[in-house]
């Protein structure tokens, strides 16, 4: 019996040392051509409760270029837009093929390691063709820090793969 609970605690502990990382696309059928350029907007700063994390929004649109410049031709951040008209009106003066427009849904920068408490972001990247204002794909991106940890990941080190993930499965690579 004490080796069985000895066995249990140590699996939740593992369990609570690995970082929880997800991509849920709603088509994924969607292949970015190499040959096009793409325009990231600005998601407004993430928020949990009355804390607003300030840069956040700039910092998920330095990761979505990132992630998207080794497969198109040419990737830019533009701004943040009052709304989607304003984005794909941007994009075609810019001569970008694609619009991909990040929202940040939840935003929790925690001390992890001092609180017991995960470090949360979600995503969502929405890619549109500009010529036509076609939504091709959207992805729900989630991000969660290991409960027990020594590392302090920050939200945006928590999206980093799976957007880059993600970027590699619209553009075929």
């Amino acid at each position: 019996m004490r080796g069985w609970f000895s066995g249990l605690a140590a699996l939740l502990l593992l369990a609570g040392c690995t970082s929880v990382k997800s991509v849920d696309t709603v088509s994924a059928q969607a292949v970015l051509e190499r040959s096009g350029a793409a325009l990231i907007g600005v998601s407004p700063d993430g928020r949990y409760n009355a804390t607003v994390y300030h840069g956040s929004g700039q910092l998920v649109s330095s990761l979505v270029l990132t992630a998207f410049a080794p497969h198109l031709s040419k990737v830019e951040i533009g701004k943040p837009w009052p709304d989607q008209a304003a984005a794909l009106a941007e994009a075609r003066e810019r001569g970008a093929r694609y619009l991909i427009l990040p929202n940040i849904l939840h935003w929790e920068d925690r001390a992890t390691a001092w609180s017991g408490l995960p470090d949360r972001a979600t995503v969502l990247l929405t890619v549109i063709e500009v010529e036509t204002g076609a939504v091709l794909d959207t992805a729900t991106i989630d991000g969660r820090s290991a409960i027990v940890t020594f590392l302090s990941e920050t939200p945006q080190d928590l999206l980093r793969e799976p957007i880059k993930q993600y970027a590699r499965q619209v553009s075929g690579a």
